[in-house]
């Protein structure tokens, strides 16, 4: 993608991961985010949640702080793995609050998943979708989402920054990119082609049961977007000294 021709003909997807996890993690990657693509559009952000095993006793945010501090080195989170979109959020809650818990990667996040429903490890960020279901059949507890507003789809959750961690936001995202140089008025069209699809009432209904919540912005918003990110996930990754294994 970075490499193709800037004729408008290679449309490509970027993420948090790609566009601002894996630059602070690998000294040599064969892209760079802010100079080797022509940002078309955020298209949508991807809903987490803080979930924990129902066998842990707290049911928000304060408490689970609490908790944790009470017995520090002493609880365990898992993620799908160093650098995933489920570690860097529980590292930045960490840094955040003060809390001492040990990092639990597996080799995916499915494994992990599966080990918190079944109460092998006490708790993770999911995607609110994955957590959903499981909530409501009482194998999870979900005691806050991790934007930087309640989700759409459980505005009865509180989001982290509103239950005591001012400030606090992290959520999955992805969006449409093309070569950098392509021509400014393709990237305008391409942009304006988004926006119509991602308003589509049918297209809302559908992703949104998946747990995305459409956005759409300009190519200048998400420039800034990836830039922001890019900024916010150094500084946790430095402060937890978060390195790729």
């Amino acid at each position: 993608m970075a490499h193709a021709p800037a004729d408008g003909y290679t449309v490509g997807m970027g993420n948090v991961a790609t566009l601002a996890i894996n630059p602070h993690l690998y000294s040599k990657l064969p892209y760079d985010p802010l100079k080797d693509f022509a940002p078309v559009s955020l298209a949508a952000e991807i809903n987490n949640c803080l979930a924990v095993h129902p066998s842990v006793p707290v049911t928000t945010v304060k408490e689970l702080v609490a908790f944790a501090k009470a017995r520090p080195g002493q609880l365990n989170y898992g993620s799908g793995g160093v650098g995933s979109a489920q570690h860097i959020p529980m590292e930045m809650l960490k840094v955040m609050t003060g809390i001492n818990l040990l990092h639990v990667p597996y080799k995916g996040l499915t494994p992990a998943f599966n080990d918190v429903v079944a109460g092998q490890i006490p708790m993770m960020i999911p995607g609110l979708a994955t957590a959903l279901p499981y909530a409501k059949s009482g194998r999870l507890r979900l005691l806050a989402t991790t934007g930087a507003k309640r989700a759409a789809a459980t505005p009865e959750i509180p989001s982290i920054a509103e239950s005591g961690v001012p400030g606090y936001e992290f959520d999955s995202w992805t969006g449409f990119l093309l070569p950098a140089g392509t021509p400014a008025d393709t990237v305008t069209r391409l942009n304006a082609e988004v926006l119509r699809v991602t308003r589509l009432p049918e297209t809302k209904e559908r992703l949104s049961a998946l747990g995305f919540a459409l956005i759409g912005s300009t190519p200048a918003e998400f420039t800034d977007y990836i830039r922001a990110n890019i900024s916010r996930i150094g500084g946790v990754v430095k402060a937890a000294g978060i390195k790729p294994e």
